[in-house]
């Protein structure tokens, strides 16, 4: 789905592979993913640079890069993870 190189620790990568909407963060030479839907509308996320989070524009929840969210008032899933495998410097999703 993208290059290594692509990758910065600044700001996660969005992807998106088959039906599969993924975020990238890139930590030293670690890369996590996770999902970029919204587990509570199945809305696509948006990276919000100025807090450095992912928020869903339909309900407007945040969440962390760990996939948790920082709405307090009431519980959302977290965001699922997504397998990510670096392969002689591509990056590469599964999904299942």
């Amino acid at each position: 789905v993208a290059a290594f190189s692509q990758l910065s620790e600044a700001a996660p990568v969005r992807v998106v592979t088959g039906e599969t909407v993924a975020y990238l963060f890139l930590q030293g030479k670690e890369v996590t993913g996770i999902s970029g839907v919204c587990t509570h509308l199945p809305c696509t996320l948006w990276w919000k640079h100025d807090a450095s989070l992912l928020n869903c524009p339909c309900d407007n929840v945040d969440f962390k890069a760990d996939g948790h969210s920082t709405n307090l008032k009431y519980e959302i899933r977290p965001l699922p993870p997504v397998q990510v495998k670096v392969v002689r410097e591509r990056v590469f999703v599964y999904s299942e």
